[in-house]
């Protein structure tokens, strides 16, 4: 009923943009994507610098290279994105996902540079951190890397940088039985035991398992976080298959 009203406002005061804004941002919360789409594009073709506008086209286009991951859905997402990032620079939103569409297209030095503008802005946000955390990993700087982990876990709550330690997901069910009933001290050894015998250079001081650890769970809570629910994308299926076994090589 509160769309077909929004409607018949559309169509009485045509120039009205805050009662379009209305309508496309009714029919996205409905699940029309095709219908709010229209609207946001009829927005954007009377005013291009209609930076919410082109946020949500690119929310609406992300919804479509999720599920078919189609080349020209990418582009357009980052082409949008990029349109309401430089109408709106205060849009955290997106920027953040601008640099994940550039991790999509494995665009590492686009993600810097994304991620310069947005950790300006925010320099304290722990997801800007850890996103440059995973772009210097992406471009192999892993002391960089190590640096940015160290900042976003000494700026997140307790509860997320307890899930970046935990390995329940990586151990065999014997072993996270047997983790259950050690001591504080034990548990410590235990974890220093596993950790050094997935190293793969374990003649250096750096352990590239624990970073791809870090960077796995890191990618888990952008890519599927579900904002709806508040659930952490590392407690969804995806999430979870992507921390256990990495990315697919193909898709």
């Amino acid at each position: 009923q509160a769309s077909q009203i929004l409607v018949k406002l559309v169509s009485n005061y045509p120039e009205r943009r805050d009662i379009r804004h209305e309508l496309a941002s009714l029919y996205f919360e409905q699940g029309f994507f095709s219908y709010s789409k229209s609207q946001y594009e009829t927005l954007i073709k009377s005013d291009n610098e209609d930076g919410q506008s082109h946020y949500m086209l690119g929310l609406i286009v992300q919804r479509d290279w999720k599920r078919y991951h189609k080349e020209r859905d990418l582009s357009c997402m980052i082409a949008e994105f990029t349109s309401s990032a430089q109408a709106d620079t205060t849009n955290k939103e997106a920027l953040s996902h601008l640099v994940l569409a550039y991790l999509e297209r494995e665009r590492p030095d686009s993600m810097q540079f994304v991620l310069e503008r947005l950790l300006r802005g925010f320099p304290s946000d722990p997801d800007a951190i850890m996103l440059s955390a995973i772009a210097h990993h992406e471009k192999g700087e892993y002391e960089r890397s190590i640096e940015d982990w160290r900042t976003c876990f000494s700026v997140c709550d307790r509860q997320t940088k307890g899930t970046f330690d935990d390995i329940n997901l990586l151990i065999t069910p014997k072993q996270r039985v047997r983790l259950r009933h050690l001591t504080r001290t034990q548990k410590e050894q235990f974890v220093r035991t596993f950790w050094k015998r997935l190293d793969p250079t374990p003649t250096t001081e750096l352990n590239e398992r624990i970073l791809e650890h870090w960077r796995r769970v890191g990618l888990s809570k952008a890519l599927f976080t579900t904002e709806k629910t508040g659930t952490p994308g590392w407690q969804t299926g995806p999430g979870e298959a992507l921390i256990r076994y990495g990315f697919p090589k193909s898709r």
